[in-house]
């Protein structure tokens, strides 16, 4: 049973899944600040409801966003989402963005097993956010293959993607996970 998140005003937070997670770990690495009280005057009407919740505020919104995020979803759709969304500001985010990557290449095998090891791995750290450790030339001349081959690892082949890439599984996977958190996040009033 998810635990009700605690809004602070009556209007949604955010426009859409996406927008609340990106807040949310995006909150994760800011440090907050103080506004001042004569800030928030000048800001006037023209601001939504929400924009005057404090930095604090928004960092404990940030929190019960994310705990409720791994409450509703599978622990293999969390890291999923876990390794989409984390900001990689500071070494230690990297790192953490870097396992969370590999935990992804690690659950999700199975989808691309057909893929070289190697190639796999790079193709879901470039989705996760990261640099890729080669280039598609660079793969392309590691494997003897044609660029066009790279590409369709990565993105699938055919129109109807009738063999998926990297990213077209891990898109879609990532969506499902979007749709269950959308009730979820709309029941809590976090979106419209």
């Amino acid at each position: 049973m998810p635990v009700a998140l605690a809004i602070v005003n009556e209007d949604s937070l955010f426009s859409s899944v996406h927008a609340a997670l990106a807040s949310a770990y995006s909150w994760e690495v800011r440090a907050p600040c103080k506004i001042s009280s004569a800030l928030v005057e000048l800001r006037g009407s023209t601001v939504r409801a929400a924009s005057v919740m404090t930095p604090l505020d928004w960092v404990g919104q940030a929190g019960l966003t994310m705990r409720l995020m791994r409450q509703v979803l599978t622990p293999a759709q969390a890291m999923l989402v876990e390794a989409r969304y984390t900001v990689p500001a500071g070494r230690a985010m990297a790192r953490r963005k870097a396992l969370s990557a590999n935990c992804v290449e690690v659950l999700h095998r199975g989808a691309m097993r057909n893929l070289p090891p190697g190639f796999r791995r790079d193709a879901v750290r470039t989705w996760c956010g990261l640099r890729p450790w080669r280039t598609d030339a660079s793969w392309a001349e590691h494997y003897g293959r044609a660029r066009s081959t790279i590409f369709e690892w990565r993105r699938g082949a055919g129109r109807g993607r009738r063999r998926p890439g990297v990213e077209t599984v891990l898109d879609a996977r990532l969506g499902a996970a979007q749709a269950v958190l959308e009730a979820v996040f709309e029941a809590a009033g976090l979106i419209p």
